[in-house]
């Protein structure tokens, strides 16, 4: 075992809407993928494989290392660390596809702030886009039979028709997989998908939100904050393995306590994890008296914290900075327009 050892190169696909494959879900270097036997002779994935050979951190795999290099050991490469994943050190050309991220499109209920139409299509609507981010590559029931992860998401995974078909094979073939369902969580009541989830003994759910309320409702516009509630409750009747992503970023950073302490009425602090958001949403755009104002309030509200969330809530504060005397928000003002709303008045703690 090396220092810089990830069996991901050797094992791992995710998949995008548009047809770009990574090693990982966060991986930096993408490359087209039509076939997932192409995969083994890709020049991309060979490049990273030849650097863990040598026990080099490969640049693509930076959110790892600065993950780590933090103190945080909950970093992606920490689940491909497993015994049992197939691997040859000795070799760039191998490869057995075991721990598949599949995003077959875009579809989606809700157009985030952050987010746009490579994984939305109501952004795409909203931009008027008429391009289509699909792709369905097959997936044989050989290729199920070696898989040990299946990681759902999108687009919404409750609402791609295709997840359907792909679980009822799974449940057939190879019923004691680990799958992860990274979700909104506001399709789930008379949802076939959530339903055959159910009938997996190991299925561990990634809930994405960072705000309550109406701030909750401005971030990820069209879901409703006290049906995603309601939706939350029964999640954790349903199933043990409950994990919450939230990202910190202006918006949220005023109001991401109140969010950490519902997420805590359902899940532990270990399973809480909180990123930070970069394509324009970072806080060099936040006038100083702002951002210094929330800073102050984030880091009051940590020393209520469990240590771990401590930690990590205290660690996103120490990235934020600005030379900024006043704030601006062209972004915001843009999504304003497109979706009838005003951040203005929803997010106050910005202009102070």
């Amino acid at each position: 075992m090396r220092k810089h050892f990830c069996a991901a190169p050797w094992s791992g696909l995710s998949l995008d809407p548009d047809g770009q494959g990574k090693v990982c879900c966060i991986n930096l270097d993408r490359t087209p993928i039509t076939t997932f036997n192409e995969i083994q002779s890709n020049p991309v994935f060979m490049r990273i494989r030849t650097a863990v050979i040598n026990d080099h951190q490969h640049p693509s795999c930076q959110q790892c290392w600065a993950r780590e290099a933090s103190g945080d050991l909950e970093s992606r490469r920490s689940i491909y660390q497993y015994d049992d994943f197939f691997y040859n050190l000795d070799s760039a050309e191998s490869f057995q596809l075991e721990h598949l991220d599949l995003r077959w499109s875009n579809t989606c209920n809700l157009n985030c702030v952050y987010c746009g139409p490579g994984y939305s299509s109501k952004w795409a609507d909203l931009k008027g886009m008429t391009q289509k981010f699909r792709v369905f590559p097959t997936v044989t029931d050989d290729d199920l039979t070696n898989l040990k992860f299946l990681q759902l998401a999108g687009g919404e995974p409750l609402l791609i028709k295709e997840n359907l078909d792909l679980l009822e094979r799974v449940l057939r073939i190879n019923p004691t997989i680990n799958i992860e369902v990274t979700t909104n969580l506001t399709s789930i009541h008379n949802n076939k998908i959530y339903q055959i989830l159910k009938n997996f003994d190991n299925v561990t759910w990634v809930v994405s939100f960072e705000s309550t309320d109406s701030r909750f409702e401005y971030i990820r516009n069209g879901a409703n904050w006290r049906s995603f509630r309601s939706n939350l409750d029964q999640l954790a009747m349903d199933f043990l393995n409950i994990h919450v992503n939230m990202v910190y970023f202006p918006l949220s950073a005023g109001g991401i306590a109140d969010a950490i302490s519902v997420a805590l009425e359902h899940t532990l602090p270990n399973n809480i994890f909180i990123v930070s958001q970069s394509g324009g949403h970072a806080f060099d755009s936040l006038g100083q008296n702002a951002l210094q104002s929330i800073k102050q309030k984030n880091i009051e509200s940590s020393k209520q914290l469990p240590k771990v969330l401590e930690h990590r809530l205290l660690s996103q504060i120490q990235l934020a900075t600005t030379q900024q005397q006043t704030t601006y928000l062209p972004r915001y003002e843009e999504f304003d327009q497109l979706t009838n709303q005003n951040h203005r008045l929803i997010f106050p703690e910005l202009y102070e």
